[in-house]
């Protein structure tokens, strides 16, 4: 029996996380189910009552998907995640999925291969503790522009704006670091290792002892830039995409591919 639901009831919440706790530890470090998004589609696979696989549709634009996909270790290889995807593909029009990663197993590359799925990018998270950093002068104003929890703010280079960031806590030790951006003009003259270096030293003087973010590999610049204020990289997601092919009929047919 496979349930649909677009707003997961309390009970299916419980039914997700019986399937995630079925699955190695390491294989969902850093990867977050998404509960509660309202663009989420998500189809339950329950075998005699029991909830046996869960996949997921997070929409990106037009008909394209993002696919998440978790089989409890008890139920696996019965053809679970086919059902799941064929299923869900008959309810809503595809034309396109990216498949995330969370590992390469030697299984995983042989579907990779088998059906045409092409790599798209690697996402980092980066970590760096914040327990040793050497003392460098305020050179730039941090200006917060808001008062939520989620702060965000400018850089300014006395009267010129040049860089913005944004930073959320996590935990009382932990806090996220998101869109850091130094504006072109201002690039490739080492301002943005000094800006990241404040802000380093601004989130330890307030109290935090880690900091994370999250940096496509694609992006060669920030990625220099995190590696040389020595972030190490904690945990990667892989993105992959298929084409649907369309038949006669304008049905579709997934060009399928799993992560787990």
């Amino acid at each position: 029996m496979i349930i649909t639901a677009t707003s997961l009831m309390p009970n299916q919440c419980k039914d997700i996380q019986s399937i995630l706790q079925g699955i190695d530890p390491l294989f969902l470090h850093g990867l977050d189910y998404p509960f509660f998004d309202e663009d989420a589609l998500h189809f339950i696979y329950y075998q005699d009552l029991l909830p046996a696989a869960v996949l997921v549709l997070l929409h990106i634009k037009n008909q394209s998907f993002e696919v998440l996909a978790f089989t409890h270790k008890n139920f696996e290889n019965r053809g679970y995640f086919q059902a799941l995807l064929s299923h869900a593909q008959k309810k809503h029009p595809i034309d396109q999925l990216t498949w995330i990663l969370a590992k390469i197993s030697p299984k995983t590359k042989h579907l990779l291969k088998k059906f045409s799925a092409q790599y798209l990018d690697t996402e980092y998270t980066m970590e760096r503790s914040l327990s040793s950093l050497p003392n460098r002068p305020s050179t730039y104003h941090l200006l917060p522009f808001d008062d939520q929890k989620d702060k965000l703010y400018e850089v300014w280079d006395k009267e010129k704006f040049i860089a913005r960031y944004g930073l959320f806590p996590l935990s009382q030790s932990h806090c996220f670091l998101y869109d850091f951006f130094v504006f072109p003009e201002y690039r490739h003259r080492g301002i943005g290792q000094n800006i990241l270096a404040q802000i380093l030293k601004k989130m330890q003087e307030a109290g935090f002892t880690h900091i994370l973010l999250h940096v496509s590999q694609s992006n060669e610049i920030a990625c220099h830039l995190y590696l040389k204020q020595h972030f190490v990289i904690s945990t990667s997601l892989y993105y992959y995409a298929s084409k649907i092919e369309r038949t006669a009929d304008q049905t579709s047919t997934i060009t399928p591919n799993t992560i787990r």
